[in-house]
This record gives C-alpha cells, sequence and structure tokens, in this order.
C-alpha cells in the first residue's frame, strides 16, 4: 500500500512576526461527532480538497463559528491531539488547482481562531514550492494569540521567511500547496477566508467550492509516447529540484532504461530529452475530490457511510479507493484525465493502489453500483472486453460468473423472483440466501472493478496510448483483484502485482504461480511487470536487507518474465546525495531500489525459465473466496501446494479458471479447492482415462462440493451433496468421527513414510470404495481407485492450515509416496527446510534457496520501525543438490553473493550447493561448455557492479 504522498519532517518551530488584528466572534459549543452530523454539500467539497500527513489531529467544518466577510457559511475546525509516541506535528496540506497563475499573487492572508493550546503548542502556515522549498507566513507559539477572537493574518511575499529544504532556492513560481502545521502540543483552532492576494485587490479564495479536475494547457501539442518494455519506473524524479540536479540523467546512466512520473508538456519535454520515458502515476480519482463529491461518485460501505455525506478522510474513506466504479462521474474523470495525458504527449497511465477498501463494511453498495449489479446479472451491460490471441471477446456477467464456477447464476438460487429485486445483503447476513447473494455481490463488484480501466484504457488506446496500467494493493483477497481477467482486459495493458512482506515466501509463491499469470498475460497481448516499494506501509527505510532484495526481485521477475519495474519513493534526495554512503538513510534507499531493478534487469538478460512442470496443483484465489491469493504465498485453505514446493517437486499452482486448458500436458494433478467448478471433476474424470498413467490427488470434502453449492466464503470442512465420489469411483463419501488415530500398515513405497505407529491428529473421512495404500486406527488414511489405466489417490486428511504442524508433516509424507510411486522425481535434493527455486538459463541452471526457519521467524508487520529482513544467519547450514544428467565432465558453480567461482566434478548424487551462515544463497551451476561459462561470466559482472556501487561495506 502506498505510503502518505508527503513526508514526514521534523523541524524547528519558525517564529515570525506578523500583522494581526482581532476580529470580533463568537464562542459556540463544539461540533458533535462527525458519524452524528449532516453536513452541506458545500461543506463536504471544502473537506474533501484537505489532506496531509501525521493522523494526530481531526479535520471538521464549523457552522457555529464562522469569520466575518466568508463567503462560505462555516469555518475549518482542527484539533491537534500530540498523543505519545505520536509523529509531534500534523502538516495539513491544501493543493492549489494546477490552473492558477502564481505569479498574479504577491500575499497570503487567512483568519484564525485559537480555542484552546497547550503552553509549548506553535502553528506554522506555509506556501510551499513543488520542490519543499517553503515559504513561511507564520510560525511560532500560539498562546500570544489569546483564544476565543478571530485574528487576522496578512502576510506579502518580501515579507515571509524562506525555509529552503527543496533545492534551495526560493522561487515563488512554484508554489502549489497551502499547509497549516500544528505542533509541539495540543491545539484547536478555526481558520476561515484562505486566500492568495495580489495587486488591485486580486483574491484567490483557497477554500472553494468550484470543480476540481486535472487540468490541461489547451497549447500542449506534445506526441503521445509508449514507453517500451524493459524500462525500470522511479516516479516522482520529475519534481522540479530533481530535475535541476540531473537526478533522471543520474538513474538513467546507471540503469540505462529509466521512466519516471511527469504531467506537463514542459516536464515531457525536458524528460524526453534526457532520454527518460514519462508516465503519469496517481489513484484513480487523484484531483478530482470536489467533482466526485458534488456529482455523488463515492461509493458507500455496508453501513451507509460515503464521502458523499462525511468527509472522506474519516475511517479511511479516501479518495484512493472507494469510488464507486459504476457511476457515469467515475467514468467521466477517467476520460477527462486521458484527454489532458494525450495532450501532455503521455502514454500511460499507471493507477496506484487500485483495489477495495474494508473499513466499516466492503465498499459497493451505492446505488450507482446496486443499479450496475441488476443489469450486470441481466447481461444487458456493455461488458467487459477481452483479448485472446488477437480476437476480442466482449464478456457479460453471467459468462464471467460461469467462468469462476462452471454454471449461470438464476434468481431462485438467491431466494429472488428476478433479478430487478437483487440488493447486496449486509456482512451479517448469514441465511442461506444472502450468504449466496453476498458471494454474488463479491463477483458483481470485482467485474465493476475490471470493466472501469477497461473502458477508461480503450479510449485512451483510441487516443494513441497504451491504456490503464494497475497496480492492485497486495491484499489481493475477499472478491478483490482479479488478476487473471485483469491481465485479459484490452484496456488495462499492464498489471503490476505490488511485492511486499517475507521476500522468502512471495518468492516460493510466485515461483509456482506466476508462470500461469504470464502466460495469460501472453495470450492477451499485455504486459505482467512487477512493482516494490522501499518501504511498503509507511515503512519510510528499506525492511529488506538488500542481498534479500535483490534475490527476491530476481526470482518474481523472472517467474513473471516481467516486462516493466517500479519501485517507489526514491524521490526525497537528489541522486548525487543518494548514492553517498555517509548519507546512511539515504544510501539504504538507494542501494534497495538500485538493487531490485538490476535484479530485474538481469532477469530479463539472463531469461531464466523454470523446467517443465508435469504437475499441476489445482488450489483456491479470489475472487469471492475466503482465502488468499495463490500469488502471494502457498497457504491457502485445504492446499497441497506447500508440501509439493517444499518437497521440490516441478508443479505449477492455478485455481479452477480454464482447467481444461491447464490440464494438457500434465501427468498428475493435485486437485484441492474449496468449491470445485461445476464440471471439473468430469473433466478430471476424462483426462484420467484419455491416457494411461495419470494420477489424480484429492482430499476429503473436495469430491463432495460443487460451486453452485455456493461455497465460496466457507472455510469449513462440512461435506458437500456434489456426487464426485461417485464420478470417480470413491463411491460415497461420509465423515468419521475419531479426530486421533495412529498408522497400523502401509503398502509398497508408502511404507518409509507412513511407519506404524505414527500418529494422526486430524479427522478423517471415508469413502464407499478404494484399495487402501494407508490405513490407520480409525480406517484408512490413503486409499486408490482406478479409473481406466489411471488412478486416483485418496487422502482421508486435510487441514485448513497447510503449515500446522501436523498437516505440513501428513502432506509431506503424502506427497514424497505418491510422487516416488509415479516416478516423478524432485527437480532438486533438499530437506523440507530449505525452499528452492530453480531456473533453467544459458545452459545450466539459477538456483536461489532459502532457510525455512529463518523465514517463519521472521513476521512483518504493516507499521513502521520494524526490524530488516537480515541476510546474515549464523548458524544455517543447507545443502541442496543438482541432478547432472548424462554428462561426464566437470560443472561451473558460481556462488553469487560470496562471489565464489568453482569446478565441480561429476558426483553420483549430483552437484553440491551449500547455503551456511545466510536466509538465502543464488547460484549458478551448469556444465563447463562455452555457453555456460558465458551465462557465468555476466553473473559475475553483475556481481562485480553491485560492488562498484558500494553496496557490500555499507551498513
Amino acid at each position: 500500500m502506498r505510503s502518505a504522498a508527503f513526508r514526514v519532517i521534523h523541524f524547528a518551530p519558525v517564529i515570525l512576526l506578523v500583522a494581526i488584528s482581532a476580529l470580533p466572534g463568537r464562542t459556540q459549543p463544539a461540533p458533535a461527532p462527525i458519524q452524528q452530523r449532516h453536513y452541506s454539500v458545500d461543506e463536504l467539497l471544502v473537506l474533501n480538497q484537505v489532506g496531509g500527513f501525521g493522523d494526530v489531529g481531526k479535520a471538521d467544518t464549523d457552522p457555529a463559528v464562522t469569520a466575518p466577510g466568508s463567503k462560505l457559511p462555516f469555518s475549518l475546525s482542527f484539533a491537534f491531539e500530540h498523543p505519545a509516541g505520536g509523529a509531534g506535528f500534523w502538516s495539513i496540506r491544501i493543493a492549489l488547482p494546477d490552473s492558477i497563475r502564481i505569479n498574479d499573487y504577491t500575499g497570503f492572508a487567512c483568519d484564525l481562531r485559537i480555542d484552546s493550546a497547550d503552553p509549548g503548542a506553535n502553528l506554522t502556515l506555509m506556501l510551499i514550492e513543488s520542490d519543499d522549498d517553503r515559504w513561511v507566513c507564520r510560525g511560532g507559539g500560539v498562546t500570544s494569540l489569546g483564544t476565543g477572537a478571530w485574528q487576522h493574518l496578512k502576510v506579502g511575499r518580501s515579507a515571509m521567511s524562506p525555509w529552503l529544504i527543496g533545492n534551495g532556492k526560493a522561487e515563488w513560481e512554484r508554489i502549489n500547496t497551502v499547509a497549516i502545521e500544528p505542533s509541539g502540543g495540543r491545539v484547536s483552532f478555526h481558520i476561515a477566508n484562505v486566500r492568495l492576494t495580489g495587486p488591485g485587490g486580486k483574491s484567490f479564495e483557497v477554500l472553494n467550492t468550484a470543480d476540481d479536475g486535472l487540468y490541461a494547457d489547451p497549447a500542449w501539442h506534445v506526441p503521445v509516447r509508449i514507453p517500451p518494455p524493459g524500462t525500470v519506473y522511479f516516479p516522482g524524479l520529475s519534481r522540479l529540484n530533481l530535475l535541476e540536479a540531473g537526478s533522471p540523467q543520474g538513474f538513467k546512466g546507471l540503469l540505462d532504461h529509466l521512466g519516471t512520473s511527469a504531467f506537463g508538456a514542459a516536464a515531457v519535454d525536458q524528460l524526453r530529452a534526457a532520454g527518460v520515458e514519462t508516465f503519469y502515476y496517481s489513484q484513480y480519482a487523484a484531483n478530482w475530490a470536489r467533482f466526485l463529491t458534488r456529482r455523488q461518485g463515492w461509493d458507500r460501505n455496508a453501513a451507509g457511510e460515503s464521502p458523499n455525506d462525511i468527509p472522506r478522510f474519516v475511517k479511511w474513506l479516501t479518495g484512493e479507493h472507494c469510488i464507486a466504479y459504476a457511476s457515469p462521474a467515475v467514468t467521466e474523470i477517467g476520460m477527462r484525465t486521458v484527454s489532458a495525458l494525450v495532450k501532455s504527449g503521455i502514454g500511460a497511465w499507471m493507477l496506484v493502489d487500485y483495489t477495495f477498501p474494508w473499513s466499516g463494511g466492503p465498499f459497493g453498495y451505492s446505488q450507482d453500483m446496486e443499479r450496475a449489479y441488476q443489469v450486470d446479472l441481466a447481461g444487458a451491460d456493455s461488458g467487459l472486453h477481452t483479448r485472446d490471441r488477437g480476437q476480442e471477446r466482449v464478456v457479460h456477467f453471467p459468462d464471467y460468473f460461469r467462468d469462476y464456477n462452471g454454471f449461470y447464476p438464476r434468481p431462485a438460487d438467491v431466494g429472488l423472483q428476478s433479478w430487478n429485486g437483487y440488493i447486496p445483503p449486509q456482512p451479517s447476513a448469514s441465511d442461506p440466501a444472502s450468504s449466496a447473494r453476498r458471494i454474488l455481490f463479491l463477483y458483481l463488484r470485482s467485474y465493476e472493478w475490471l470493466k472501469l480501466p477497461d473502458r477508461v484504457g480503450r479510449r485512451f488506446q483510441a487516443e494513441g496510448g497504451h491504456g490503464a496500467w494497475i497496480v492492485p494493493n497486495p491484499e489481493d483477497t475477499w472478491g478483490s483483484s482479479d488478476y487473471v481477467f485483469m491481465v485479459r482486459s484490452a484496456g488495462a495493458r499492464n498489471l503490476f502485482p505490488e511485492w511486499f512482506g517475507n521476500g522468502g515466501i512471495l518468492a516460493e509463491g510466485g515461483f509456482a504461480s506466476l508462470p500461469g499469470l504470464r502466460q495469460e498475460a501472453d495470450r492477451s497481448g499485455g504486459r505482467l511487470s512487477a512493482i516494490f516499494e522501499t518501504g511498503a506501509g509507511g515503512h519510510a527505510a528499506p525492511y529488506w536487507d538488500w542481498r534479500v532484495a535483490y534475490t527476491t526481485a530476481y526470482v518474481l521477475c523472472a517467474a513473471s518474465r516481467a516486462d516493466d519495474f517500479d519501485n517507489d519513493f526514491l524521490d526525497e534526495t537528489t541522486f548525487d546525495q543518494m548514492r553517498k554512503p555517509e548519507n546512511k538513510v539515504q544510501f539504504a534507499r538507494f542501494r534497495d531500489g538500485v538493487t531490485k531493478a538490476k535484479a530485474f534487469l538481469n532477469a530479463r538478460l539472463e531469461s531464466p525459465v523454470p523446467a517443465p512442470r508435469p504437475i499441476l496443483c489445482v488450489s483456491m484465489r479470489p475472487p469471492a473466496h475466503a482465502c488468499g491469493s495463490i500469488f502471494y504465498s502457498l497457504s491457502e485453505p485445504y492446499s497441497l501446494g506447500l508440501a509439493l514446493s517444499r518437497t521440490h517437486l516441478p508443479f505449477d499452482l492455478r485455481d479452477s479458471l480454464d482447467l481444461e486448458s491447464a490440464l494438457k500436458g500434465r501427468r498428475m494433478v493435485v486437485f484441492c479447492p474449496m468449491a470445485p467448478r461445476v464440471g471439473d471433476l468430469s473433466r478430471l474424470k476424462t483426462w484420467l482415462t484419455q491416457q494411461p498413467g495419470r494420477v489424480l490427488v484429492t482430499h476429503t470434502f473436495v469430491p463432495s462440493r460443487s460451486a453452485d453449492g455456493w461455497w465460496g466464503m466457507d472455510r469449513g470442512s462440512g461435506l458437500g451433496q456434489a456426487p464426485g465420489g461417485e464420478l470417480l469411483g470413491l463411491g460415497r463419501i461420509t465423515a468419521g468421527t475419531s479426530t486421533s488415530c495412529t498408522v497400523t500398515g502401509a503398502m509398497g513405497v508408502f511404507k518409509d513414510e507412513f511407519p506404524a505407529g505414527l500418529r494422526i491428529d486430524l479427522p478423517l473421512t471415508a469413502a464407499e470404495h478404494g484399495e487402501t495404500l494407508v490405513s490407520a486406527t480409525a480406517g484408512p488414511l490413503i486409499s486408490r481407485v482406478q479409473v481406466g489405466r489411471s488412478q486416483v489417490i485418496y487422502l482421508h486428511f486435510a487441514a485448513e492450515d497447510p503449515a500446522s504442524p501436523t498437516a505440513a508433516d501428513l502432506n509431506l509424507r503424502a506427497v514424497r509416496s505418491i510422487c516416488q510411486m509415479m516416478g516423478i522425481s524432485p527437480a532438486c535434493q533438499a530437506d523440507a527446510e530449505t525452499p528452492v527455486q530453480l531456473f533453467r538459463s544459458g545452459g545450466g541452471f539459477v538456483v536461489t534457496a532459502w532457510d525455512g526457519p529463518t523465514l517463519e521467524r521472521w513476521k512483518f508487520k504493516y507499521e513502521a520501525g520494524i526490524p530488516i529482513q537480515g541476510y546474515e544467519a549464523p548458524g544455517v547450514s543447507r545443502t541442496i543438490r543438482l541432478p547432472t544428467g548424462t554428462g561426464q565432465g566437470d560443472w561451473l558453480v558460481y556462488d553469487f553473493w560470496n562471489d565464489r567461482l568453482e569446478h565441480a566434478p561429476p558426483a553420483p548424487d549430483g552437484v553440491k550447493l551449500e547455503l551456511r551462515d545466510a536466509v538465502v544463497g543464488m547460484w549458478y551451476a551448469g556444465p563447463d561448455s562455452p555457453a555456460f561459462a558465458t551465462s557465468v561470466a555476466r553473473a559475475r559482472e553483475a556481481r562485480a557492479w553491485l560492488r562498484q556501487q558500494g553496496f557490500d561495506g555499507a551498513r
């Protein structure tokens, strides 16, 4: 998730004497809490233009306290609370419109009333330039102003105090923001009549109710350019002080393929002249808060709350997230933004944090959305446009729902006579009809989420642009963030999954599932990229060691064959300052971002690909299922994906979507979704009978459940009514009564993994038919039935959490035995506590391996100041062995992080790689051939490049 748009900067209060005169005022009781107030449209229009950071205060309007001469029938009120351990100040920001000519104005004025203040409370009023240089209009303590009376402040440009923390130059023409910053102690105050003043009585009311928007100068005539694939994006380098300092040129010289965010012909021209690509970078509703407020374009949550009624900064009701996707006003701002970008020559718009908020219940309850759902259900909307191998298909909601679930929804399924009566249920509703309506709601909301960038992106393409570029938050769950259909979209031409959290867990999950998403992007002709942050969730400093960062980025970019790369928040200071190790904080940010960018570029250069994967694991993925995303981890409920990974078996992780296509070329399918798509078990039976020697692995409730039973949000293991057991030859499946038993015997290859006496602390199901492969005191533990000349292996046990010790141990034992029986060998030899990612490259392999226990001990927290995920891990000792095949010659083994090249003679048990005293290792290993020697030389050059930047020695 993006951090605040503005940086937290601590400062000593600036004391400035200005002309202040007392004005009469009225003392009234404090306004009621926001949730109980009724706001006029004008109040909301003004409140929704107020932003900032610090999160230690409350902003409100107060109709009971007005200033003399105010054109608004209310004032703004602020209460700075300064909680213990808080930021110590609050920066309230009000942006000036892009269309204003700041040089027409020569001063600042406002009316200020202090209501209460601690003795040490300060209040600073400033005009801020785009490069963060400030013109201080008023600073210092507030107790001298008294309380309860309006004070008029007016200060001319010549009397303002410069506070130069940007490029060090006072440049009036760059002013674009008014800032109000309380600090030092609790203070409550009112403010009104905030104005820019100029000669001859010229005045601009900063707090106004006019429409906002993205201003485009009609004189712009810049040809549209679409950035090519392979670009590294560092947003924000178009800030004027960074342009003047040559920061884009510095990063361009370092990485060659560089782009940054920009808007306006002047910035675009300057960046293009430097060989830097440009794109527009914003949340969808950025710059349009008042426009949407006036037109009721915000969404509502389940509690009925909306920025249409209360300020958008309350309870996360933010313009970044809670737009009503089906509102005509929301579509209009997209079209207007596209037109402004085209005039500026910008061919790509990256929509940041394009996802759903969940504060106070899910959004999607506005009238615009509810009307859209009814039209969608009838299949009467304009549809979602998708592309597949050059052919365009318009998908309507019934088809979208069927693609995921295998059946068309009917009104009777959710207790209705017609779709005209459909409205989303409240989250608390639990009756069967409401549960089904809720699942339907999550699919509908996901469908509308997909359609908006599709229609705006197609308009962008019609005007010469590439389309919408999408950054969904990684909270990819509960019906949000349908990555597969987003990459299929005709209008959304680039998807940037956002990566933050535990690097090793991300690498392991992405390695299994991203190749499938890459195939979807290739079919649609779109791009699939990667976005990282210097510190996610407001973290100012990197929380990965730079070697962990490089390895994680390499694996994710290689697994996805990423087209482009973005790393946020490298715009705080100049390139020259960031790259100096003595500037420790900024150098850490520089090293983190550049390291990941280099990993992306190296992954593109080396073109590593996973080895062929004969095993398909079908698990669960949003939308509308109570599970996390397969793209970020292997921990989906009841899944065997984690066991396959830790057994180092070659497998793809998918969900049920397009199972019939994913089955091609597979010898083994591990099928463990919580709600199988209608028809999938029949497809699997056909797959089993088409060719001998195939095996289907499934477990417990899976054959008994079907998506038309509306199981989506149920994480329980209850049995359903679907006849999957009979279809697969297992017969009727029933629940057992024992929750603990011991193994009594095992057949063939299962004997080593399931010794007699092994304790099982999980409930078992029973199947009517099947040959027992492993028996227990409570009944069969693993059974087998023949289907044609293939077989179904049925596990009578399962656990919601596949990482729990009991489930992990049993799943590993079962998977190892089954694959040994099938003759499917692991890609490498390593213990189950060593996650490994293995790519083919340059005639050899690129291998990354992690120490599992060290990974599990490091927990990502969504808060600042967490310990970094370190590289050094004293005491770690892991061995990975790669099979050498039939070749007889030596192998080259290059240990990337230790920068050590060795010749390894052939050995019966393969080439040995050793991970010592570190959480992760990375190796290039392959036959000593000219082709692979070239790959090793390239890898050594990359390692030397990292050292040349001073990354190794700095702390």
